[in-house]
């Protein structure tokens, strides 16, 4: 085999919004000559199948055991990540001891890969399709507006939040999450599917790269939808066609009935067409599934789709990778989140003046879960929405802003381009000795919130003995907490 080709090995849980950014650089890397495989859960395998064989690479199935059945069922509540952990740990080892590649690329969540390519010895790059934010709040880096200079020390920190407490609880295994994201993100080259613009700029460590959304350039997708989807061109170029909005809801949280009536009527009640990534099962609940204004499919090639002209807004859910997307292409949007960093993302966009929510957003939860509950939003205010963001130039002009500043960044061809250099190259050089000495965002930070609740106590006079049991055992805690050892058998039930 030619030196300069390299074996490269793209691991990723099933998730759509995980899976397909990393796909997209697997098949920019295999264009570039490259013997890529991708590794993906056993129970995936017929949905990715022909998507890897189209992108240039080959399919390598993890097995997973009961790792499906437990996320559906989540008897601990946990972030559905720690299953997929428990139960391909091995496997991933397995099979990436059998490949041999020359480097691992994992998405963020897919700490079985990591685990295994330390153990092996492999370089190692992580995709993480999250704002840096994320990122920097689990694995500890300083936060924003932190960092300070004095008689040559420099220093900074990341500033407690409530999320912190979290961890020290361990509500549904943020501890176990946290402590896997600050061993491995300071000792892994990070690319991170974001841009400064929609996050405030700040320091970061020498191994994160923003490379804004892992797609290929504009022109390219255009010319592949025109290809590959003539029809669907036709349509939405249609002469004299009303305005197109986007609607994509996720892969992950299943709509209920009475929201698939509200976002068909809204549609039709705002006097738009609508191209909607929906679900089969759920075409029964569509008031008209031949209606004309409507082209709906349960896949649709959403950033190709996203550049065409006719399409003038997006109702999306607030998942990172596809935010990118719609960002990259400057349309507005209308925000339906569910779970996890998805309210946090859509009060994002929202203040960056990009889109309104279609409703309360949803308390934070890690469940995958639909938590709207009927009225929250109706197709009379589904249709409000959706005039207002489309008629008042606003919102299409911060988006447009948006655009511009994301169009500065790699996308999938320089991301490419940089994999390439990590596997050729390794990417020892590029980690600071002393991110390998980072113990990252612990829990420990949680007890401070424990400990001045004593002081508070002792000062009020409350009981100074209460005071100091209560700051002691909140110290106590916490050490316990940051010098805890997590392994992959014990981090799900």
């Amino acid at each position: 085999m030619d030196a300069s080709k390299k074996s490269i090995a793209f691991c990723s849980v099933d998730f759509v919004g995980h899976a397909f950014p990393l796909l997209n650089l697997a098949e920019a890397l295999a264009k570039r000559g490259h013997s890529c495989t991708f590794v993906v859960a056993d129970y995936a395998g017929k949905d990715w199948k022909d998507r890897v064989a189209k992108a240039g690479c080959t399919l390598q199935l993890l097995q997973t055991g009961k790792a499906k059945s437990e996320m559906e069922m989540n008897p601990g509540g946990l972030i559905p990540f720690l299953y997929v952990l428990k139960y391909t740990s091995q496997s991933a080892k397995d099979v990436l001891a059998r490949l041999s590649p020359d480097l691992v690329v994992a998405d963020f969540c897919t700490f079985a890969a990591m685990e295994a390519a330390e153990e092996l010895g492999i370089p190692l790059v992580i995709n993480s399709p999250s704002p840096y934010g994320c990122i920097r709040d689990f694995a500890g880096f300083p936060s924003p507006g932190t960092t300070r200079s004095l008689g040559g020390v420099v220093w900074g920190f990341n500033k407690f939040k409530m999320i912190e407490l979290a961890k020290l609880l361990g509500v549904q295994g943020l501890d176990a999450f946290s402590w896997y994201t600050a061993k491995h993100y300071p000792r892994a080259v990070v690319l991170v599917n974001s841009f400064w613009g929609i996050e405030p700029a700040q320091p970061t460590p020498s191994t994160i790269v923003m490379t804004g959304a892992l797609i290929p350039p504009a022109g390219d997708l255009t010319a592949k939808l025109q290809k590959e989807e003539p029809t669907l061109c036709a349509w939405l170029g249609k002469a004299g066609a009303k305005p197109v909005v986007f609607i994509s809801t996720g892969s992950l949280a299943e709509l209920h009935p009475w929201q698939v009536k509200a976002f068909f009527e809204g549609v039709k009640r705002a006097g738009l067409r609508a191209v909607w990534s929906l679900r089969k099962h759920l075409h029964v609940h569509l008031p008209n599934a031949e209606d004309e204004d409507f082209w709906i499919s349960p896949w649709l090639p959403q950033a190709a789709i996203l550049q065409d002209q006719a399409v003038k807004l997006v109702v999306y859910h607030c998942g990172w990778g596809g935010t990118m997307e719609v960002l990259q292409a400057g349309k507005p949007m209308v925000l339906c989140p569910f779970f996890a960093d998805q309210p946090d993302i859509g009060r994002t966009l929202v203040a960056a003046g990009v889109g309104e929510l279609i409703g309360p957003a949803p308390a934070l939860s890690y469940n995958i879960e639909n938590p709207w509950r009927e009225g929250q939003f109706t197709a009379d205010s589904v249709a409000e929405v959706l005039k207002r963001v489309a008629s008042d130039p606003k919102y299409t002009q911060a988006a447009e802003r948006m655009g511009r500043l994301s169009g500065t960044t790699l996308g999938a061809n320089g991301a490419a381009a940089l994999v390439e250099q990590c596997a050729l190259n390794g990417t020892s050089h590029l980690v600071a000795p002393e991110a390998r000495r980072s113990t990252g965002s612990n829990p420990f930070r949680g007890a401070i919130g424990v400990c001045l609740v004593g002081a508070a106590a002792g000062l009020c006079a409350v009981s100074h003995a209460a005071a100091a049991a209560v700051g002691l055992g909140g110290c106590l805690a916490g050490a316990r907490a940051a010098a805890r050892t997590y392994r992959p058998a014990a981090v799900a039930p």
